[in-house]
């Protein structure tokens, strides 16, 4: 029904939008890093193509694939493709190329369990593999189990076979069907051959489809198309990236969407075509049906010299329906950038119920990579999350929609960086990230209360998910450093609760919305200084952290305390609190208020008119310090003021001082 009604839709009116990306950012979504896969050996590059294998074990178990195409096992960069599952660093099942140069793993797809065996098939292409003949290329068909070769098959001299892959079920039997591209065939205009596997993964050539010109490159990506319910909707897509739009428009590329008719005929339903020349659209792309009466077709073309520079690169984006096609293209910010390198049209990520595009430039930032995840339903698009490389790794190069890996119920995400260098040159590395599990604003964090020593400071985090546990962090500098929780968090020196923690405090089972909770701020805490206030939310496998917010330290007034009224003959302890920590602290009385000084020690201000030295001491850490003073048997009647003064001995001291009064000796 989905696939006839599509075929009745007339010639759309075309409507172009332009945007450079970059051009709106959304508060940035707590994505949940689930950690990395290196490759093993120097020049590996390890990450280069990824795909997701599903219910691998037959009860459910996503995996997903990576092709390292610098693999030597079987000869220099025979390469290999491994079956990884993203909880577990240890690879389930490798398989290598054949012989040096074979590039296995430049492309890699899952299938479902073919022959029976137990555990789900896939396959993998090795374009340089020249056992047919120089370029001729050669594409593997995997037993799941053991890696055994179901089947395999051997292009002509210059093809290029198994440049791409993709497995899509055309009629809805049960069956998938393999799609393979061969760019170098019918002098690169480019096929992609249909094949139909048997109950033992035998595979039959059932059609090919063929590029229009010498040089187009058909079939350089592939791409099935999902429907509303992510299951395969019998459509496919094929980047043309080197098709010429018209003569003035040379190498712009493209994309076609294809689709089966009743007479399992594979038939060009529409085309899709790039406007900028050079720009190669087609190396990457992706096909959703958002519902059964539109498409969604994206194509990255990472060559474009778009309005910001020389191989900015850009993606295209075309939703059909049946009255009209928007298409959208989306420019690369930066010179350089190659932005469309790989795409892929994701779920829904921002709980809007709208699919989310992923664009990537693994060129951007000194080649470090930036990957990002679009909402296409703002205008302009509105950057969701932005993942970030480092310098040289090119994260983005390759992409992959996975399973739920983590039992989030959420799809997950892998971004390989190929020429990753943690531990040896271009060993590469995939990357795996959870996206947000339930739709909330990040989480905020603000101070209620001024930062004072010997002080409480009331924390108020806002934004909290229910049920989650919440870990209050204080620290000295803005270093960043890794909790033992697992928080990647914006300030360092954490000062834990004492208790061997390195947080202050811990909530859990918070109820969602706002936590508040009161960190105290040690009396020793020199004024001035300025400390930094984080908060990190654990919820099941979910880590979010907050803003980091800060104070400066402020004094407290210093205090001066006696028991009661002095008695003639009896000891009196005068205590004083927040005095200057660790400094010479004066204790005086005087029978009338002032501000005369003493010369030894030297005292600038007394706070007394007629000041006779008690008695001096040392303030501890925190400013405490106190001082005992036999009241002399002749001084009942007197009348005394006392004070206290917290001196650091400087030429010019700096004093607090403390007067309490009038008091009548006993």
């Amino acid at each position: 029904m989905a696939l006839l009604f599509l075929m009745r839709i007339p010639l759309p009116a075309l409507s172009l939008l332009l945007f450079p990306l970059l051009a709106v950012a959304a508060p940035a979504q707590d994505w949940l890093n689930m950690g990395s896969s290196n490759g093993d050996n120097p020049r590996d590059l390890h990450g280069w193509s990824l795909a997701p294998l599903a219910n691998y074990d037959g009860n459910g178990q996503d995996v997903f694939l990576i092709g390292t195409i610098g693999e030597d096992t079987n000869g220099s960069n025979c390469g290999s493709v491994t079956i990884a599952d993203g909880l577990n660093p240890t690879p389930l099942l490798q398989v290598f190329g054949e012989s040096a140069g074979d590039l296995l793993g430049v492309c890699v797809v899952g299938l479902p369990d073919l022959d029976g065996g137990g555990k789900a098939d896939f396959a993998a292409g090795a374009p340089w593999h020249d056992g047919g003949g120089f370029f001729a290329g050669k594409f593997y068909v995997f037993r799941g189990e053991d890696g055994t070769v179901l089947d395999a098959i051997e292009g002509t001299a210059g093809e290029i076979l198994g440049v791409s892959l993709a497995a899509v079920d055309f009629d809805n039997d049960g069956i998938t069907e393999l799609l393979v591209g061969a760019v170098g065939a019918e002098s690169m205009a480019g096929v992609v051959r249909i094949y139909q596997p048997d109950s033992e993964g035998i595979l039959t050539l059932e059609q090919t489809v063929t590029g229009d010109s010498p040089g187009d490159w058909l079939g350089y990506s592939l791409s099935t198309v999902r429907d509303p319910s992510d299951q395969p909707s019998g459509l496919f897509v094929v980047g043309v990236p080197f098709l010429d739009k018209d003569a003035s428009t040379l190498d712009s590329g493209g994309a076609y969407l294809y689709l089966t008719t009743p007479a399992a005929a594979f038939v060009r339903f529409r085309e899709y075509l790039g406007n900028t020349p050079g720009a190669g659209v087609g190396y990457s792309v992706n096909g959703r049906l958002p519902t059964f009466v539109s498409a969604l077709i994206a194509a990255g073309g990472p060559f474009a010299d778009g309005p910001n520079g020389t191989d900015a690169g850009q993606i295209m984006v075309w939703e059909a329906t049946q009255l009209s096609t928007v298409e959208t293209q989306i420019d690369g910010s930066t010179a350089g950038d190659r932005l469309g390198v790989a795409t892929l049209l994701l779920d829904d990520i921002n709980f809007d119920g709208q699919i989310e595009l992923l664009a990537a430039a693994p060129y951007a930032n000194s080649q470090a990579g930036r990957v990002e995840v679009l909402d296409l339903q703002k205008s302009p698009p509105e950057v969701l999350n932005t993942f970030d490389g480092t310098a040289g790794e090119r994260l983005g190069w390759s992409a992959a929609h996975l399973g739920d890996l983590n039992g989030s119920t959420w799809h997950d995400l892998a971004l390989g960086a190929p020429r990753t260098s943690s531990t040896a040159a271009y060993q590469g590395s995939v990357q795996l990230w959870s996206p947000p599990d339930s739709p909330a604003d990040p989480l905020a964090l603000s101070l209620l209360d001024p930062v004072t020593r010997g002080a409480d400071v009331r924390v108020q985090v806002q934004n909290v998910k229910e049920g989650a546990d919440l870990y209050f962090y204080l620290g000295t500098n803005q270093t960043p450093t890794t909790s033992t929780a697992g928080f990647d968090l914006d300030i360092g020196g954490l000062q834990g609760d004492g208790l061997g923690n390195d947080y202050q405090i811990l909530q859990t089972g918070v109820i969602g919305g706002t936590a508040t909770a009161s960190i105290s701020i040690p009396a020793s805490t020199p004024p001035g200084v300025t400390l930094h206030f984080q908060t990190g939310e654990l919820r099941g496998p979910f880590l979010r952290k907050s803003n980091a917010d800060q104070g400066e330290v402020q004094d407290q007034a210093q205090t001066l305390s006696i028991p009661g009224d002095p008695v003639a003959g009896q000891t009196l302890l005068l205590s004083v609190t927040f005095a200057q920590s660790n400094k010479n602290l004066y204790f005086l009385a005087g029978t009338t208020l002032g501000n005369a000084g003493i010369n030894f020690p030297k005292i600038v201000d007394t706070g007394l008119g007629d000041p006779n030295l008690l008695g001096t001491t040392v303030a501890d850490s925190n400013g405490d310090g106190s001082f005992s003073w036999p009241v002399p048997p002749a001084f009942g009647g007197i009348i005394l003021f006392f004070s206290a003064v917290s001196s650091d001995g400087a030429a010019t001291p700096n004093e607090k001082l403390t007067v309490i009064g009038p008091f009548t000796v006993q």
